[in-house]
């Protein structure tokens, strides 16, 4: 501690750096306190034999249900006082299929819930993807190039949204002045049909949050409307170095309003392209160029 304190006189003051104002102090409570073990037996031994079942060729190569209680009391000098508790199941599970000397590529899923009261197969998209990684054991490359549209099933579409916020609307691009958006807030930025929220504490959302990670009370927010960039996502110090509002809450949470058209129209709409079911590659640059490989895709 005293060492920390040493280094904290040697380093350079900045004013930008604060701590949460004042907030009346409130509970926030999500979940169970305890778990039913019972029941996430049955769970976990009904999606065994489901998948065992109805997907032969797949193999299971991890499989983990778990409970997490935890209670969290934050507290500051300016009088901020907010006591959190929360208890969560996460399931994951990452898979491949395998037929004869034929295998897929291995991809993976998972979700937050606070209650077991569904089979695990019929929970977020596991069980297309279960499908697909058998269909998937038939491989062939793209011959040639080709320029063509892109079509983002919902689990390789959440790294995508990570990028457009972590990259664009937070403190590090806006404080720079780097990020391709810092003049296009109230401006369109993206497809009309395209609306963007970040909701921490709704229903929808199980495992989401109450406090931001600079200590306020967290709210829901609409980042993009029907196109149109409304919110940046700066913290505290990031609305006082660029003299912009903070957000509301820290991002994640995330949700996509559903367009107009079924999955079925969209693929039928495309001459040539591609659906991409998990994209491996690194983070876009400063102008959003980005390349990396879809795998699990048709």
């Amino acid at each position: 501690m005293e060492e920390a304190l040493e280094l904290a006189k040697a380093s350079q003051p900045d004013p930008a750096y604060d701590i949460a104002e004042k907030q009346a102090p409130e509970e926030f409570t999500a979940g169970n306190s305890e778990p039913d073990k019972e029941l996430m037996y049955d769970r976990l031994m009904e999606f065994l034999n489901s998948v065992k079942g109805l997907y032969p060729k797949v193999v299971l190569r991890n499989v983990i249900l778990d409970f997490t209680r935890n209670s969290t009391r934050l507290v500051n000098s300016n009088g901020v006082d907010f006591t959190i508790f929360k208890g969560m199941y996460d399931f994951g599970v990452v898979f491949s299929a395998r037929e004869g000397d034929k295998t897929s590529s291995f991809n993976y899923s998972g979700f937050s819930t606070r209650e077991l009261d569904k089979p695990l197969l019929t929970m977020g998209l596991i069980d297309t993807l279960l499908r697909q990684s058998q269909e998937q054991v038939e491989t062939s490359s793209v011959k040639g190039k080709f320029e063509g549209d892109v079509i983002m099933t919902p689990d390789c579409l959440h790294s995508f949204i990570y990028y457009f916020v972590d990259t664009f609307l937070r403190d590090g691009a806006l404080i720079s002045e780097t990020s391709i958006f810092k003049d296009s807030l109230g401006k369109e930025v993206a497809s009309p049909i395209f609306s963007l929220h970040s909701r921490p504490v709704s229903r929808e959302i199980a495992d989401g949050y109450f406090v931001t990670h600079d200590g306020f009370k967290a709210c829901n927010s609409t980042i993009v409307d029907r196109g149109v960039l409304k919110s940046f996502m700066l913290s505290l110090y990031g609305s006082r170095k660029t003299g912009r509002e903070r957000a509301v809450n820290s991002g994640g949470a995330y949700v996509v309003d559903p367009g107009n058209r079924s999955l079925e129209e969209m693929i039928g709409t495309v001459k040539r392209g591609i659906l991409m079911s998990r994209f491996s590659g690194g983070d876009p640059n400063s102008k959003g160029d980005f390349s990396g490989i879809a795998k699990n895709s048709y």
